[in-house]
């Protein structure tokens, strides 16, 4: 349960910033400054990125091919092709053939997803959510395909934690953006922004699933593959042929996981109930979205045919009375609406102010009411050819 605990007689400074062990960086020892010779300063690696390329269970030659085409988007807001974005209402959006995707994509909304993750590591517990079955595996080398990674990637991503601890393991991250991470780099010798320093063992691919309906890989290729955070991402009709596809490239014996978010909270207030009923039924009317898919997901790794299917779910509070952890989950909760009221306003047919007015009184109620979100985690196996 993602329930926090405090000592009334401990350090107010210290719980402040106590963070839980598994969310801790990894400490490294300090590398000495080398001499600033007249020597040219080196450049950091680039992450490898395949823009719609098929990709090949034999292809060693993949990070060489492809390295010095990583550039060949623009990726950050300054700078970004209006081609590939569109911006409403002061939020920047993907703008992309057959994406429907109603929440932005910009700065503003990779906070909210870095914050969401943060919560939902430390409710599960753990640096890495896996099944207890792939976590050795890992260790030893596999290769390990995430599909939807939201709306970036960032220093702290848990893929790119996965990466920079499994390091005899690969691993491809699938999305329809190309939204690398960018960090400044103070050097007067080279450019004002270089890509993110690499992880040998991670590739890029841009590739969109809802227009092919199909991964860009070969079938029985990848030992692991997980899904995180998609239930307004596809349609209910799309969401069978994405678990196809990936039962299609996991091997035989090979694990697929998939976590998901209730978006119907518990002991909401009467008016916060009243007001997710009825973005519930437009979504679910208008858009062909299933909210509450999160409650499903067993059930939809069974009807998929994998075998030993476990489920679980953590339940994290909502608002100041869940102490640090609750706090954060309701700035999580509050965020999302912030990002989602361009598209639900014209959806629903309301004006912004009377949208501001129906989340406010919701997040009022939640000091009485003390409502929790359930988040659901649902991992099986792959049968073998016999089985």
């Amino acid at each position: 349960m993602g329930n926090t605990t405090s000592n009334e007689n401990s350090d107010p400074s210290k719980a402040l910033t106590k963070v839980p062990k598994h969310l801790q960086p990894i400490k490294k020892k300090p590398t000495p400054k080398k001499s600033s010779s007249n020597s040219a300063p080196t450049q950091p690696g680039i992450i490898p990125r395949v823009k719609n390329t098929h990709h090949h269970s034999h292809n060693n030659h993949h990070h060489a091919n492809h390295r010095n085409n990583a550039l060949d988007i623009a990726r950050n807001d300054s700078s970004t092709s209006d081609l590939q974005f569109r911006w409403t209402q002061g939020r920047r959006f993907p703008n992309i053939e057959n994406i429907e995707y109603f929440l932005p994509n910009d700065q503003t909304e990779q906070d909210r997803h870095r914050v969401q993750f943060y919560v939902i590591r430390w409710a599960f517990g753990s640096r890495h959510i896996v099944p207890p079955e792939v976590k050795p595996r890992l260790f030893e080398g596999i290769r390990v395909l995430d599909v939807n990674c939201g709306p970036g990637l960032w220093v702290g991503h848990p893929i790119l934690d996965m990466a920079q601890d499994f390091v005899r393991s690969t691993f491809n991250l699938v999305d329809i953006c190309d939204l690398l991470p960018q960090q400044p780099v103070f050097n007067v010798y080279t450019r004002k922004q270089e890509p993110e320093q690499k992880h040998p063992n991670f590739t890029f691919i841009l590739h969109n699933i809802l227009q092919t309906k199909k991964l860009p890989f070969d079938s029985n290729h990848f030992d692991y593959a997980q899904q995180h955070i998609t239930a307004l991402t596809y349609k209910h009709q799309d969401w069978h042929i994405i678990l196809q596809e990936l039962s299609r490239v996991v091997k035989p014996g090979g694990y697929i996981q998939l976590i998901e978010v209730d978006l119907m909270p518990q002991h909401l207030g009467p008016q916060g109930e009243l007001w997710l009923e009825q973005i519930h039924q437009v979504l679910i009317e208008k858009r062909n979205t299933e909210p509450r898919l999160a409650c499903q997901l067993e059930k939809s790794l069974l009807d998929l045919g994998l075998i030993d299917v476990q489920s679980k779910f953590v339940s994290i509070p909502l608002g100041s009375w869940g102490l640090d952890l609750g706090n954060l989950w309701k700035q999580n909760f509050e965020s999302f609406f912030d990002s989602a009221k361009p598209f639900l306003t014209e959806l629903m047919g309301i004006s912004g102010r009377e949208y501001k007015r129906k989340v406010q009184a919701m997040m009022d109620e939640f000091n009485e009411y003390k409502p929790f979100s359930n988040v659901y985690l649902a991992w099986g196996r792959v049968p073998d050819e016999q089985q």
